[in-house]
C-alpha cells in the first residue's frame, strides 16, 4: 500500500524554484520522497548542485539543475524554455525562490524594490501562465504551490515591500486556482511564519520528513478543494 501523495518512481516532474536552501530544499526532498523527478532552479549553482547530488544519492532519482537569476522580467520564459530544452513536461510546480527586505521604502534602493516585485508578483504569475497552460493543454491536471509568507497579514513599517508582494502572491493564487480547477490543475498558496535563513537541515524535531515547518504554516486554499 502506498502513502498518500506517492506516485510510481520517476513518472512525473516538479520544479521547485529557490530550491537550494531552506524551504525549497525541504520541498525538493519531500517530492523526491514521493517518488517525483526534480527540476532544480534558483540564484546559486554551487548550492543547487550540492542539493541535487544529496537528492540522487539518497532517493535515485533524476535531478536537474538550471541556475538562473529569477528577478528579471525575461526570467519566467527563460526558465520555461530551459525547461522545455530539458524534455521535461512539469506536474507539480513550487514557486518558492523569494528575497526578504526589512527596510523603510525611502531607504530601499531603487533596484532592490524593482527586483523584489519582479520576483513575487512578476516571475510567479508568468510561471504559472507558463506552466500552467501546459499543464491545461496535456490535459493530466498538475499542482501549483506559491510560497506566500505570514508577513502578508503584518503591514509594519519595514515590512511595506515584502508583506504587500506576498499579499498579492496570496490573492493572486485564491483567484488563480478558481480559473483553473475545472483543468484539474491545483493551486495553493503556502504562508509559513518563521524559517531560518540558512537552514539546510529542514528536519525540526518531530518531523519525520523535514517538513514540520512548512505544515505548520498558514495554508490557503479555494472553498471546495481538496
Amino acid at each position: 500500500m502506498t502513502r498518500k501523495g506517492t506516485i510510481e518512481k520517476g513518472s512525473r516532474t516538479a520544479l521547485v524554484t529557490g530550491a537550494g536552501s531552506g524551504i525549497g530544499r525541504c520541498m525538493a526532498r519531500r517530492l523526491a520522497e514521493l517518488g517525483y523527478r526534480l527540476i532544480l532552479a534558483g540564484l546559486d549553482p554551487a548550492k543547487l548542485e550540492a542539493a541535487a547530488e544529496e537528492l540522487h544519492e539518497q532517493y535515485g532519482l533524476a535531478v536537474e539543475v538550471i541556475p538562473i537569476d529569477l528577478a528579471r522580467p525575461e526570467a519566467a520564459h527563460e526558465l520555461f524554455e530551459r525547461v522545455q530544452a530539458l524534455g521535461r513536461e512539469v506536474d507539480v510546480l513550487v514557486n518558492n525562490a523569494g528575497a526578504f527586505s526589512f527596510r523603510d521604502i525611502l531607504q530601499t534602493p531603487v533596484e532592490r524594490i524593482e527586483r523584489i516585485l519582479c520576483l513575487h508578483a512578476l516571475t510567479t504569475t508568468l510561471t504559472c501562465r507558463l506552466f500552467g497552460a501546459e499543464m491545461s493543454r496535456r490535459g493530466c491536471g498538475g499542482h501549483i504551490l506559491n510560497m506566500a509568507s505570514y508577513s502578508l497579514w503584518m503591514p509594519w513599517p519595514g515590512l511595506a515591500l515584502y508583506s504587500a508582494s506576498k499579499s498579492y502572491l496570496r490573492g493572486f493564487s485564491v483567484a488563480f486556482a478558481k480559473e483553473v480547477r475545472e483543468q484539474n490543475i491545483r493551486v495553493t498558496a503556502v504562508c509559513p511564519a518563521v524559517w531560518p535563513p540558512t537552514s539546510t537541515d529542514c528536519r525540526p524535531a518531530g518531523s519525520a520528513s523535514g517538513c514540520g515547518w512548512v505544515c505548520s504554516s498558514h495554508r490557503t486554499v479555494v472553498p471546495g478543494e481538496p
